[in-house]
């Protein structure tokens, strides 16, 4: 059984193998020719420090010259870089389809809307998750800007960044969905079930670093 390549080997890059009405639904290609399906789980390795896996623009598509390693690139101010964070372990990355336009650092659940046709309900089609989504229910968190009717990576496990609430966060402290659709925040108790757990304050909506382990 061959294993998967690792995910900043891919850069993110697939196409889709077929148009949505064609039969093939939920399977794409990556540019080296590797095929992977809706609901794939891809390892990013550990690395020492960070490193940039790829860059995307505010549309989020990738940036080219972001995927080659070891030559200089000096990121534009609306571009995103994703990185595999340096001393963190091992993180998976998951491949969706965005049923809406999805923004950086919002935790996704799956559709259970009508799916597009091919599709059936319960496959990893996501949307950002709303307030009232259980931990249980967050897929992945996106890392940047993932368009609508189109396929993305977003970490399911790992260090990355997740959108927090007004009203704060805490680091140490369990991270849920908050009462404000498509944001993070502190769950109540350390019993209450969780996506994962920050791991700096923020006083103030906006990205903020944490520790992921999702399960939907």
């Amino acid at each position: 059984m061959s294993m998967p390549r690792p995910f900043s080997t891919n850069f993110a890059e697939t196409y889709t193998a077929a148009s949505l009405t064609d039969g093939l639904n939920g399977f794409i290609v990556a540019s080296d020719g590797t095929p992977y399906v809706l609901g794939a789980v891809v390892p990013s390795e550990e690395v020492q420090v960070d490193k940039r896996l790829y860059a995307v623009d505010s549309s989020g598509d990738v940036i080219q010259a972001s995927k080659v390693q070891g030559k200089p690139y000096s990121a534009g101010a609306t571009d995103v870089e994703v990185f595999q964070y340096g001393n963190a372990g091992q993180s998976e990355w998951i491949l969706v389809y965005a049923t809406e336009a999805i923004s950086a650092g919002r935790p996704c659940s799956i559709d259970l809307t009508s799916p597009p046709t091919g599709f059936a309900v319960g496959d990893k089609l996501v949307e950002m998750a709303n307030a009232g989504k259980a931990p249980g229910q967050v897929v992945g968190v996106a890392q940047h800007n993932i368009a609508i009717n189109t396929y993305g990576w977003i970490l399911r496990k790992g260090k990355g960044k997740v959108y927090t609430l007004a009203a704060g966060v805490t680091a140490g402290v369990g991270a849920i969905v908050s009462v404000t659709d498509h944001e993070a925040g502190d769950a109540a108790a350390v019993t209450d079930a969780t996506f994962g757990y920050f791991l700096e304050d923020n006083g103030s909506a906006g990205l903020t670093l944490a520790w992921l382990d999702c399960r939907g």
